[in-house]
């Protein structure tokens, strides 16, 4: 099994030589029996591990962030470098193998670690740079004035607003106002505020979709009411047909970008507003312009990856057809790693260990993600570095150990032992060591924290129970299990504190830069945005005569009253078709039982029934697709969520129709965060996509509900939820300490509170 010669100096006698390859010879035959044993113990550990870890992230969303396709490549040089290396210890293995083994092993295992640094590289920027995009387009509004919700109009901006139109309702105007102030720092709502006053729509570019025909309107110097027509606060809801209301959202973006636009509703034009920038974008300036920093690398990896596999496999085919000791026929067992054969192979472990590795941890130094690629990524560059300069001097230092004289350490313990030990450490960092944190298993640092956070956390609160889901209280539960059972333990994880985080600002703009690191920055952006949607909304559907828009069955008077017979609604609509959204349907549309704490509507109790409907549908209620790039290798998949299924819920207040005029403000958020391709694509279930489509899609011609969001809302609170532990870990000593030392208290008081038997008479 030698690979290389050393010198060595003659025996004195015939018998000292007989003796000395005797005992050289039971050496290797002791060794053998070792290395058998340990190379069948390695390769079935790496290959169990492997097959578990990709099982595993079906079920863990931090194991998939780590591309599990990448992660198997390396696997596959891993497992193509251990066992030649491993067998040629425990056997005479045929140098043919050894030469394919070695080439693609180290192809695959040198391509791996650089694309999986190249792609976080990607992930982390391109997140850091949406989540900046949008901050710049929320504290520009604030800085140009947006931001003040409680400023008083001064007289010299009040006498530059025309008189209010009789025509409209004066419910309408005195709305005007509190829209103004849900509007502002907004991203979403009407960016970019020039002026209130009687029309905001004439004053925001809204989005792409819709109803930007305002801005085309007012594009044209000199136009006061061109096309104004009577409006709900937001958007026009009176469209005029003709060539300007069909114009391009190119032409819009160039209109926009060029400055060309002025409010139509003072009584002198409005300067132009100046070319579009960070802190004044509007949020059609991020739909049209791409926030990532650079295109997704999938193709390019995928096209190296080929090109490199049949550089390296033309390569090996010219080897065996040329080389005597590579053959496969006749075989060879007596290899060397010094002659031409090897030499390729050689300069490029050589290349990359000492000079590649050393620049991937100058590269990856700042990107600091939150599930530790960056620092298991750095930990298999320096392990590699190690072990190439200790392979290269073995190699040259020590002599085989198979002649009289020479040392016997490399019978012992071969030079291509470092290789395998190279990716042996590779192997723990990418899969072993993740692996073991999916299930809170730490064996690095068993004392480093004062308690541990579990990553499948309880979901408890102070609300009632009524509406919890079956799944979350198997998780409870299982949780349960593994939380100590001593007094005064450390608080877990509720929804209670969660939400006491979303709603701190402060705590709240810590978290947006978590996941900003988390690869999830647009689930709190979706929130956040969610919340001030909603808020319009309320403000928009405050009472009045006329204004009933409540599904059949919950309008007052009778529960069955058919949705031919309810009232239309007349605040600028009545050319709008009626809902085509019938009370069945309702079931999908919201899970308010499942998050009280954010719930709008109004709580419906669970019945027996209910709860057999809910389990019996709950192993069928999977996800049939995922909406988030399918086919790319930066995808995590919707698969690595927890389902949760929805309990049937009937009809409530989020069965209501939105205002007329809010249309387009749905179509935006849709296009911003749910539509395939968006900017701020959020990881959605593709049936859930779909429902939002049919009824806030370009081609919608439905008045949508307003609860069209709910269902999309709960599984970005579900997949926040689940970053939360690790948010508060990280925080633990910073924003959410507060919260924390409240959340010890109650643990305390709980702990102390003596427990009561329920006698049921």
């Amino acid at each position: 099994m030698g690979i290389g010669n050393g010198p060595s100096r003659q025996p004195a006698t015939p018998e000292e030589a007989a003796e000395d390859a005797a005992w050289r010879q039971s050496i290797i035959f002791s060794t053998r029996k070792v290395y058998t044993g340990v190379s069948v113990v390695y390769l079935s550990f790496i290959v169990i591990t492997a097959t578990w870890f990709v099982w595993r992230t079906r079920t863990d969303s931090a194991l998939a962030k780590r591309s599990v396709f990448l992660t198997m490549l390396g696997f596959f040089g891993n497992l193509l470098i251990s066992t030649p290396f491993l067998l040629l210890q425990a056997m005479e293995f045929p140098c043919f193998l050894i030469l394919w083994g070695l080439y693609l092993g180290v192809t695959l295992t040198v391509f791996s670690l650089s694309a999986r640094a190249w792609r976080l590289r990607y992930l982390f920027r391109s997140h850091q740079a949406k989540l900046a995009r949008m901050k710049s387009l929320e504290g520009g509004g604030k800085r140009n004035g947006e931001g003040a919700t409680t400023r008083e109009m001064s007289d010299e901006e009040k006498d530059l607003l025309e008189p209010w139109p009789e025509h409209i309702p004066a419910r309408t105007r005195a709305m005007e106002s509190q829209t103004l102030t849900i509007n502002a720092g907004s991203t979403m709502g009407g960016s970019t505020l020039l002026s209130p006053g009687p029309n905001v729509s004439g004053r925001t570019i809204d989005g792409r979709a819709g109803s930007l025909w305002s801005a085309i309107a007012a594009s044209r110097h000199g136009t006061s009411r061109g096309m104004l027509a009577v409006s709900h606060p937001g958007i026009p809801t009176l469209h005029i047909d003709g060539a300007t209301e069909r114009r391009s959202d190119d032409a819009l973006a160039s209109a926009a970008e060029a400055g060309h636009v002025s409010s139509p509703t003072t009584r002198q034009a409005s300067p132009s507003l100046p070319k579009r920038s960070a802190p004044t974008a509007t949020q059609m300036s991020l739909i049209n312009m791409n926030p990532k920093p650079e295109e997704e690398p999938t193709k390019r990896l995928a096209y190296i990856l080929f090109g490199i596999l049949s550089l390296v496999v033309g390569y090996i085919c010219v080897v065996t057809a040329l080389s005597t000791q590579y053959k496969i026929r006749p075989v060879s067992y007596q290899c060397t790693m010094g002659t031409w054969e090897m030499m390729p192979v050689l300069v490029i472990m050589a290349g990359f260990f000492i000079l590649g590795c050393p620049t991937l941890c100058w590269w990856l130094w700042r990107d600091n993600d939150t599930y530790g690629i960056r620092r298991d990524l750095i930990a298999f560059a320096i392990s590699g570095t190690a072990v190439a300069v200790m392979y290269g001097l073995q190699q040259a230092m020590l002599p085989s150990g198979r002649n009289f004289g020479e040392s016997p350490l490399r019978l012992y313990f071969g030079a291509s032992n470092w290789p395998v030990l190279g990716v042996a450490v590779g192997h723990m960092t990418s899969i072993f060591l993740p692996l073991l944190a999916s299930y809170d298993i730490h064996p690095l640092r068993p004392f480093s924290r004062l308690f541990r956070l579990y990553r499948a956390p309880s979901r408890e609160s102070n609300t009632d129970s009524e509406g919890s889901n079956e799944k979350l209280e198997a998780k409870k539960q299982k949780a349960g299990k593994r939380r100590t059972a001593r007094k005064g333990a450390a608080p877990s994880i509720t929804w209670t504190l969660f939400a006491s985080v979303l709603d701190d600002p402060e705590c709240f703009e810590a978290f947006k830069d978590f996941a900003a690191r988390d690869f999830a920055d647009e689930n709190p952006l979706f929130y956040q945005e969610y919340r001030r949607l909603m808020e319009k909304v309320r403000v928009a559907q405050a009472p009045s005569p006329g204004a009933n828009r409540l599904l059949p069955g919950i309008a007052a008077g009778s529960s069955g009253e058919s949705s031919a017979n309810l009232p239309v609604p007349t605040d600028g609509a009545s050319s709008l078709p009626a809902p085509l959204v019938h009370q069945s349907t309702m079931s999908r549309m919201s899970m308010t039982d499942k998050y009280p704490v954010f719930d709008f509507t109004v709580r419906r109790e669970r019945t027996i029934k209910n709860r057999i409907i809910t389990f019996l549908a709950h192993p069928f209620s999977r996800p049939l697709s995922n909406t988030s790039r399918a086919g790319s290798l930066f995808n995590f998949g919707s698969r690595s969520q927890p389902v949760l299924v929805p309990p049937p819920v009937a009809a409530s207040a989020g069965g209501l129709l939105i205002p007329p005029s809010m249309r387009d403000e749905y179509r935006t958020f849709y296009k911003t965060f749910i539509s395939p391709g968006s900017p701020c694509q959020v990881n959605l279930p593709a049936r859930i996509v779909e429902d939002v489509a049919k009824q806030v899609g370009d081609d919608s011609k439905v008045l949508p509900l307003v609860s069209i969001f709910d269902e999309a809302r709960n599984e970005v609170l579900d997949s926040m939820f689940e970053m939360f532990p690790r948010f508060v870990e990280a925080e633990r000593d910073g924003v959410v300490k507060k919260f924390l030392k409240v959340a010890i208290k109650d643990a305390k008081r709980n702990s102390r509170r003596p427990t009561k038997d329920v006698v049921i008479v």
